[in-house]
């Protein structure tokens, strides 16, 4: 009989952070790398579906979906940038 040894979950979902990069908006900044933003949530997707839907998936209030950064390696999160939708622009 055959078994099943692992965790083959793990290769069906995608761990996605989301990140607030409202400061790179605010003081018109250079990007950060992905791990150095703040971290709003974390969310598992699965993964058939997670680069089309992705947009709508995230969809946390108060924040409006930026871009995304995705992972060939499936042990490594996909990052989400997100703004927050009252971010203030300060002119130097």
């Amino acid at each position: 009989m055959a078994t099943l040894d692992g965790e083959l979950w793990r290769f069906n979902f995608v761990n996605v952070v989301l990140v607030d990069v409202s400061d790179d908006y605010r003081y018109l900044l250079d990007p950060l790398p992905s791990e150095c933003y703040p971290v709003i949530t974390q969310k598992l997707l699965p993964t058939v579906t997670a680069n089309e839907s992705l947009p709508a998936a995230v969809a946390e209030e108060g924040f409006l979906y930026d871009w995304h950064e995705t992972s060939p390696n499936h042990h490594e999160p996909w990052y989400v940038g997100m703004v927050r939708a009252n971010v203030e622009v300060k002119a130097s």
